[in-house]
């Protein structure tokens, strides 16, 4: 009898140790799974960071006018990510003084004008609202797109309110 006791206790005792490894490589395959994702992630918000560089046309805080800078959005010292231009600075010679919006400042960023190819990024920092153009639709989207998704607030086209299909009366 306290052999049967014995081999049952070897049986359960074996079953628990591979049970053990068992989950043991479950958890590293999720490990290695979830690093995975998340160099992935990092690859496709670098792979935006970088898409998102060129000239647009800011407009001036003084007067009603658009003017060219080279914009570029940047990693910050302090952390985080930032919208970068020089004041000035047309082709990206790195002349003027570095101006930074704080993605983590925005609260919207919009699709003002589908025709003049214009839109605004709303700040709660020193300057509440910032109003630039682009060349095309193409790069529209590119740019509504990329700082809405690297802020963390996925929207159709930049549009803060897409109308749905069904309420589209024909």
């Amino acid at each position: 009898m306290a052999e049967a006791a014995a081999a049952a206790d070897a049986v359960v005792a074996a079953a628990a140790a591979r049970r053990k490894v068992t989950d043991e490589a479950l958890a590293a395959e999720a490990g290695a799974e979830a690093e995975a994702v998340t160099r992935a992630r990092e690859a496709a918000e670098e792979a935006m960071i970088q898409s998102l560089r060129g000239v647009l046309w800011k407009c001036s805080g003084r007067f009603p006018r658009f003017l060219p800078r080279f914009m570029y959005v940047a990693r910050r010292d302090e952390g985080g990510l930032a919208i970068c231009y020089r004041s000035g600075d047309v082709d990206g010679s790195g002349e003027g003084e570095l101006r930074e919006i704080p993605l983590e400042s925005l609260l919207k960023v919009a699709i003002l004008d589908d025709l003049r190819y214009e839109f605004e990024v709303q700040s709660s920092g020193r300057r509440a609202r910032y109003r630039f153009r682009v060349a095309n639709a193409e790069q529209l989207e590119i740019w509504t797109n990329g700082l809405n998704a690297l802020r963390g607030k996925e929207q159709v086209g930049g549009r803060l309110f897409p109308f749905p299909a069904q309420s589209v009366v024909l």
